[in-house]
């Protein structure tokens, strides 16, 4: 695992753990925008970014995010791209749920370690393909 994989491992423990000062240590205060799954949470400041993660952090007790599924990356000098999808376990007194988090993220080299300059969440759905409505194959022709 390479030094940006490690980064991001220790971006999502830090979010489970709901450590609201460690994620925005991660973050470039400068230029983070972040962008959840809802169409309200745009947030570009760090204390915009603090709201949101105060509100996450209120949907359980206790989390955990399994493994990575199509994980794309690239770099270029200081900048980085991520893309990746993740299940997202969270637990409360009454109940379990899986979520399955899709990433896009872009990251900054600084003298700190990388750095996450945008982010955005959603969770994709199932069966809602273009294919899907259709009633037609996802596959390519010729595949």
């Amino acid at each position: 695992m390479d030094e940006l994989q490690q980064q991001i491992v220790s971006f999502l423990d830090t979010y489970r753990r709901k450590d609201v000062a460690g994620v925005l240590a991660l973050c470039d205060p400068e230029t983070i925008l972040v962008m959840g799954t809802d169409a309200s949470e745009v947030c570009t400041s760090p204390q915009s970014v603090q709201r949101l993660l105060e509100l996450d952090f209120q949907l359980w007790d206790r989390a955990e995010w399994g493994e990575f599924h199509h994980f794309f990356s690239y770099r270029a000098g200081e900048i980085a791209t991520t893309f990746f999808d993740i299940p997202f376990t969270t637990r409360t007194a009454d109940q379990s749920r899986i979520t399955l988090v899709r990433f896009a993220m872009i990251w900054r080299s600084t003298s700190n370690g990388w750095r996450v300059v945008q982010s955005l969440n959603t969770v994709p759905t199932v069966g809602q393909g273009a294919a899907d409505i259709l009633g037609q194959s996802a596959q390519e022709p010729g595949s």
